[in-house]
């Protein structure tokens, strides 16, 4: 279950689900999705794909009420649930509804696991990080300090601090219910276990899938100077950290260039930005790219980048950077730099730290051939062995029995 699923994507979570149903389909499991939608049933690459207008995609100031009603909107596919061996949810919100469903209507016999993508199990909002991408300690405090209601103002700052106090309790309290948690890094399930009461139900750490054309298809080894950011265009992402430090690489490396591709909050401000810097001719901001044609932008350029302030609990462009075999330069915390060892499969710099990041783009822009092809060749490798959907789906396979173990032993005590 999910809000988004494939062709509509919000980020990388929808991307992860939509393979990772395949990986647990072309294994021989039955696999059904149930997603946001007008009522009805799909088909998508032999996945039945069921529709349903529950609200999985609002932002509600009470979460409380918005899932008691996505749980009764849920109930027509009750029939679907209670067959299943396994019910698991993918983003938060569709864990929301899926507790309530199961209180409201007794529901399924079968335990609800949830692969936990964010950080939104302990916090308010979204995601767990001030304005400027450090982690608070849950309290009263914290809600001013949020990103999401730092960057509003006016009645929309209150609304949102409203929403933040409100809505904490509630979520932590219906994570709790679950029978399973996956988490897609070490780095994020140790910071959310940190903000919870301890858990006794099975958790396990599964990184997140790669799609089989990153992996399979050839190689291109780019153009010269050429630079790749691919994400959300906002501060927490560290975009505005890259702007900054890209001062410096324009200055010593002229002919390097810098592509933004992605979409937020903060993207006509850092093009304002860039053009008062006289940046304007080394930097292009571009939109959204499709995600099943993002590849290509991949196969442009040599080096990618992934600046994040935030603790990423992932980092899919890092991920697919690294399958098209390229020179990744990333934030050393979060998922990033669990998958990147320095100096053989990527590069890390220091978090929040320009001046880092200035330096190592330019190691990366003057690295010679040989060494940044075979940085790449050793990341394609890490990718293929650890990150194709196929081992990620047995991955899961094994998680499933494990939970359905533990749900049958809690059920006959």
């Amino acid at each position: 279950m999910t809000a988004y699923f494939p062709p509509e994507t919000k980020g990388g979570a929808e991307i992860s689900t939509y393979l990772l149903a395949r990986g647990l389909q072309e294994k021989g499991n039955d696999v059904s999705v149930i997603t946001e939608g007008q009522a009805g049933t799909e088909e998508l690459d032999g996945l039945n794909v069921y529709k349903v207008a529950a609200g999985l995609r609002d932002k509600p100031l009470d979460e409380k009420r918005k899932s008691r009603a996505i749980a009764r909107a849920l109930n027509s596919q009750k029939d679907l649930l209670e067959a299943a061996n396994i019910v698991h949810a993918n983003d938060f919100r569709s864990v929301l509804g899926l507790m309530e469903w199961r209180r409201m209507f007794q529901g399924s016999g079968a335990p609800i696991i949830a692969t936990i993508r964010d950080y939104a199990v302990c916090s308010g909002s979204t995601n767990f990080i001030t304005a400027s991408g450090d982690l608070p300690a849950d309290s009263i405090q914290d809600a001013y300090l949020s990103h999401r209601i730092a960057e509003v103002g006016g009645l929309r700052r209150w609304a949102r601090l409203w929403q933040y106090r409100m809505n904490i309790n509630y979520r932590k309290s219906k994570f709790s219910e679950l029978d399973g948690e996956v988490y897609i890094s070490r780095q994020q399930m140790e910071i959310i276990s940190q903000q919870r009461e301890e858990s006794n139900v099975p958790r396990k750490v599964i990184y997140n899938p790669i799609a089989d054309n990153f992996l399979s298809n050839n190689i291109s080894d780019g153009y010269a100077g050429k630079i790749l950011y691919v994400g959300t265009v906002e501060n927490y992402k560290g975009v505005g950290l890259l702007l900054e430090s890209w001062r410096q690489v324009a200055k010593m490396a002229p002919q390097a260039t810098l592509k933004i591709v992605g979409e937020g909050t903060n993207r006509q401000e850092y093009e304002t930005a860039v053009e008062r810097a006289g940046l304007q001719y080394s930097i292009q901001i571009v939109g959204k790219v499709a995600w099943d044609q993002i590849i290509r932008e991949f196969d442009q350029v040599r080096i990618v980048v992934a600046p994040h302030l935030w603790y990423e609990p992932f980092g899919r462009t890092v991920a697919e950077g690294m399958a098209r075999g390229k020179v990744v330069v990333a934030a050393n915390v979060g998922g990033p730099s669990e998958m990147i060892r320095p100096g053989e499969t990527g590069l890390l710099f220091e978090r929040k730290s320009a001046k880092a990041l200035s330096h190592v783009l330019m190691r990366a822009l003057q690295m010679h051939d040989l060494e940044r092809q075979k940085m790449g060749k050793l990341a394609r490798e890490w990718t293929k062995i650890n990150l194709n959907k196929n081992s990620i789906a047995s991955l899961y396979e094994d998680f499933y029995k494990e939970v359905i173990t533990t749900y049958a032993n809690k059920g006959k005590n």
